[in-house]
């Protein structure tokens, strides 16, 4: 018998049209589950990446990503199957990344619905040129798209669907929203008086109920939007701000402005990332590859003492993306635990007033002489030891996080998040995580503030 080979699968979904079209990841999954029982390989690992365009680099896209980094921290692969060309790439350059780290580890690919593989010469051929006349198709596609984009912004016309704070789209046109166009107003009047973003933030709050993250407040506040300004045009829409004072709040901005890092290198994570085996907080660093820089984290206690069996390095795009994608169910995942340990677990013993009554009653008791000294002094240890359980037990249920407040953030933050600047983001994740727990791909936790 022939040696069976390993396989491992790769899906892809954009758009829901291609779900439409028979597109969709089951669909995908079961074509190639059959197509390597018929043709002789064994499924190993399988991927999906859903709501992710085919012209990504393999770094933002979460499945491909986490394949790649499987096969270099050695998983074994002789082929990467797919359904079509088009589900694993549509830039040429993209592909040649992606099959640059493939090639290093012996791994191939086939698409099982299209005639293309790159076993042979001849498949290699053919691929090239197919990449090429896509890649060309999706380049005038895009050109068209700008072209009429462009007349849209040349016409006041809206080209996107959310509006910052302070307006609305009503069909074609962004209009001034009167019920939070003075949200807007305030957050530039007060910043530029106090000379503080938390200052802001605290003031929004308590005016208007609105809790509003610190990087939005800076995207908010250098926002042309809001003199009227969108793109080539400046009289997009109508302005909530005048030119003038917006100017002013960018002056006061750019003065306020300073660098974190000598080097202008910045850990989305750092301080944040453990090591699962000994607890230590893993340092970053980086490697440069063709002009692009990959951020890592490691176990300190293994790479400079060797005192630690965790010799894995979680690379910080791979984090990043499982991060977007798992964030919201992690935190419904902890509430509802915290949820039914709260409901499932009674009260021990009796409960503070009661307590409190009691020892009201003891003093009374004393100071009538009812009871002597000896008697008082037992009685009140007592009393005074539940009296600190129940406060130990009150002080472990403030500890659960704030759910609503945590989901507000990263609802608040996931449309703009891609759009953040490094230490944007790390303030962010800094705001809503405690630690990140990592022991290996199959090892990784998160812990909320």
């Amino acid at each position: 018998m022939s040696e069976v080979k390993t396989a491992a699968a790769y899906v892809r979904v954009s758009t829901e049209e291609q779900a439409l079209r028979g597109y969709s990841v089951t669909a995908q999954k079961e074509a190639i589950r059959e197509y390597a029982r018929k043709n002789g390989y064994r499924i190993v690992a399988e991927y999906a990446d859903e709501g992710v365009s085919g012209k990504k680099p393999y770094a933002k896209r979460p499945a491909l990503s986490r394949f790649m980094a499987d096969i270099q921290s050695g998983l074994k692969v002789d082929v990467l199957l797919f359904c079509r060309l088009d589900r694993f790439y549509r830039s040429v350059k993209l592909y040649y990344q992606a099959m640059e780290v493939m090639e290093k580890r012996g791994v191939a690919w086939k698409a099982i619905q299209d005639d293309f593989e790159t076993e042979t010469a001849t498949g290699r051929l053919k691929v090239n040129m197919m990449l090429a006349i896509a890649e060309n198709e999706a380049d005038r596609t895009s050109e068209r798209i700008k072209a009429v984009n462009e007349s849209r912004v040349s016409h006041g016309q809206a080209v996107f669907t959310s509006t910052p704070i302070g307006y609305r789209r009503e069909g074609q046109r962004i209009l001034i929203d009167p019920a939070r166009v003075d949200v807007a107003r305030d957050l530039f009047r007060v910043y530029e008086e106090r000379h503080s973003s938390i200052a802001a933030i605290r003031y929004i709050q308590e005016t208007y109920g609105i809790s509003i993250l610190p990087q939005m407040i800076y995207r908010m506040l250098r926002n042309p939007l809001y003199k009227g300004q969108y793109r080539d045009n400046p009289n997009y829409c109508e302005p909530i701000i005048r030119p003038e004072d917006f100017d002013r709040v960018q002056a006061l901005l750019k003065s306020r402005a300073c660098r974190h890092n000598q080097t202008g290198r910045i850990y989305v994570f750092a301080g944040l990332v453990r090591c699962e085996e000994c607890g230590a907080s893993m340092i970053g660093a980086y490697k440069a590859y063709k002009e692009t820089e990959f951020h890592y984290y490691r176990c300190p206690a293994h790479l400079l003492h060797q005192r630690c069996g965790n010799r894995r390095q979680l690379r910080e795009d791979v984090l990043e993306n499982w991060l977007m994608l798992n964030v919201q169910s992690e935190l419904e995942r902890e509430r509802l635990a915290a949820e039914s340990k709260r409901n499932g677990k009674k009260r021990e013993g009796p409960d503070r007033a009661s307590v409190m009554k009691k020892l009201e009653r003891l003093k009374d008791l004393y100071v009538n002489e009812l009871i002597g000294l000896e008697e008082y002094r037992r009685d009140y240890e007592k009393y005074a030891g539940q009296l600190a359980k129940i406060n130990a037990q009150e002080a472990e249920r403030e500890k659960t996080p704030d759910f609503q407040k945590i989901a507000e953030q990263i609802a608040g933050i996931k449309d703009y998040y891609q759009d953040l600047t490094p230490l944007e983001r790390q303030t962010f994740w800094r705001g809503i995580l405690l630690k990140v727990q990592y022991g290996g791909e199959t090892s990784l936790r998160i812990f909320f503030r």
